[in-house]
């Protein structure tokens, strides 16, 4: 996404553009810029879904610890949230009426300067990275290069390949068959 493309906004997407400056800073230009693409191809796909962006705080407590709000045809993004065994990730994608606790992908912005600088950061990447798919959890993690020459093909990649199967299954889960979520 470009620039002037991005400017274009209207007042929902202003409020979600501060809500992201907020959880994020100007700490990665890369991450917002990703995090923005990802709300809007989300929010625009399909005009019976709404997309909201939440604090990992706002998460926990408007969503996951409201036992009787039901939130059919959501999804949440959650940037920089912790995820059980596995510490702090970049960006959780949930579709809550499907699972509040586990979310149906998580997006990495790995930049150069901090990830694999290491043996010990590459040996933590690849081990968060096992911890995601032991629990079933779609990871997919691109570099601030890719994100800035092309944010909106990623999250096409995103809709594509992970949510539009989720929804697939949760639409089978919905007919009676049960789809077995790993919680732990």
């Amino acid at each position: 996404m470009h620039l002037p493309a991005l400017c274009q906004t209207n007042y929902a997407d202003n409020v979600v553009i501060c809500k992201l400056f907020g959880i994020l800073g100007a700490s990665s230009p890369p991450e917002f810029i990703f995090d923005f693409t990802i709300y809007r191809k989300l929010n625009d796909w399909r005009s019976d879904w709404k997309c909201w962006v939440y604090s990992g705080d706002e998460y926990q407590q408007q969503v996951v610890e409201q036992k009787e709000v039901y939130y059919p045809r959501l999804f949440a993004l959650v940037p920089r949230t912790l995820i059980p065994h596995v510490g702090e990730v970049d960006l959780a994608v949930y579709i809550p009426s499907h699972s509040k606790c586990h979310p149906v992908a998580v997006l990495e912005c790995d930049g150069h300067e901090f990830h694999e600088r290491t043996p010990e950061q590459a040996s933590k990447d690849r081990r968060r990275i096992r911890e995601l798919q032991y629990l079933g959890i779609p990871i997919l993690p691109f570099t601030g290069t890719d994100i800035v020459r092309g944010s909106e093909e990623l999250a096409q990649e995103l809709l594509e390949r992970i949510i539009e199967p989720a929804l697939s299954r949760i639409v089978s889960d919905a007919s009676g068959l049960r789809i077995q979520t790993v919680q732990r």
